[in-house]
């Protein structure tokens, strides 16, 4: 902006505009050029009018997402819980399986657990636990690896692989596989609903 000003008339006229800079920001409100008389006042109003919407616009940003940072910190700590709790499961599960141990493994599994094995045979809950209790499947050991959990609030998948050694009907299992456990959570419980292998 140019002015047709003397010298003296510019300076006193930026010490104008500085005080006012000054005023307006120790009362939170927009620098308005009126007080300085460079302005009309329906320009001062408008920009007023522009602030009035800018600063409930920012306020209603800060509001939404102070939350959602709060929200994806809680479920970063609660991912890591819950990756534990599984990990955790799936250990007691082939404990329970090499010990034929049916009363641990009908807590793990609910009801209408479905399990496909590596010959994508199907059986439900009460088919795995009476060949475990029948002797017809004998697993002798099983450890497994590369486990990853993927949480989606009350449900839950567990991938991984696992290197076992047992006999179904007198032939020896499958000794390498890949699995995808499918879990729920019921009353602060994780279960098993479904179990998928495959050979490696």
């Amino acid at each position: 902006m140019k002015l047709a000003l003397r010298h003296t008339g510019v300076t006193r006229l930026r010490c104008q505009i500085q005080q006012v800079s000054f005023d307006r920001s120790r009362s939170h409100s927009s620098p308005c050029l009126l007080d300085a008389g460079l302005l009309p006042r329906s320009q001062c109003a408008s920009g007023g009018k522009l602030m009035k919407h800018t600063i409930p616009a920012l306020l209603l940003a800060m509001a939404v997402l102070t939350p959602a940072q709060t929200q994806k910190n809680g479920l970063a700590q609660g991912t890591d819980a819950i990756t534990r709790a599984l990990v955790n499961l799936e250990n007691k599960w082939v404990d329970a399986l090499v010990k034929s141990d049916t009363e641990a493994l009908d807590s793990i599994f609910v009801d209408t657990y479905v399990d496909t094995d590596e010959h994508s045979h199907r059986s439900d809950k009460q088919g795995v636990l009476s060949v475990l209790k029948s002797g017809e499947l004998k697993l002798e050991s099983i450890r497994l690896s590369d486990m990853k959990v993927y949480d989606y609030g009350d449900a839950a998948v567990v991938t991984g692989s696992a290197s076992q050694t047992g006999n179904f009907k007198g032939q020896p299992i499958t000794g390498t596989i890949t699995f995808t456990d499918t879990f729920i959570r019921q009353n602060g419980k994780w279960r098993a609903v479904a179990s998928h292998r495959s050979a490696a």
